[in-house]
C-alpha cells in the first residue's frame, strides 16, 4: 500500500502541476508542429547528427588475411608469426592508426612498441615499417 503524501506538500500540489504544464507547454512552442499524432506515426530514422564516427578498421582479420600477415610477418621476424591471435589484434590498432591519418612515423614507433614482448624484443625501425606495410596491404580495409 502506497504511503500517503505528508501534509506539507498536498498544498503545492497544484502549482507543482502548473509548473510541469507551463514547462511542457513552452516545450511545445519551441518544438516543430507534428503532423500526425503519436499513435500512428511511423518510426523513423533518427535524424543525422553530422559526419558519422570511423568505424571500426576491422573486427578481425579474415582466416586468408590472416594467414597471409602470419606468413608476412614470420618474413620479417619468425617470432611474430607465433601468436595468431595476438597478431591479429595488434594488426587492428595498426589499421585503426592509418585509418584515423595517425602520422607514418608514430605508426613505426607504434608497431614497434605493440609487436614488443611474448618473445619478440626489440623491432628495428626497418622492421616495423616492413610490418606496417604488411597489416596495411592484408589486413586493413
Amino acid at each position: 500500500m502506497p504511503r500517503p503524501l505528508p501534509a506539507t506538500v498536498l498544498p503545492l500540489a497544484p502549482v507543482l502541476t502548473a509548473v510541469l504544464v507551463a514547462g511542457c507547454a513552452a516545450d511545445a512552442d519551441r518544438a516543430p508542429a507534428a503532423t500526425a499524432s503519436l499513435s500512428s506515426a511511423a518510426p523513423s530514422a533518427p535524424a543525422p547528427t553530422g559526419p558519422e564516427p570511423p568505424q571500426p578498421a576491422l573486427t578481425s582479420p579474415g582466416a586468408e588475411q590472416l594467414e597471409r600477415l602470419v606468413e608476412l610477418a614470420g618474413g620479417i621476424d619468425p617470432r611474430l608469426a607465433e601468436n595468431r591471435d595476438a597478431l591479429a589484434r595488434r594488426a587492428d590498432s595498426v589499421c585503426l592508426d592509418l585509418q584515423e591519418g595517425e602520422d607514418p612515423a608514430t605508426v613505426v614507433s607504434d608497431v614497434q612498441r605493440r609487436f614488443s614482448g611474448g618473445g619478440v624484443e626489440g623491432l628495428t625501425e626497418e622492421q616495423a615499417a616492413q610490418l606496417v606495410e604488411a597489416v596495411r596491404t592484408t589486413v586493413c580495409p
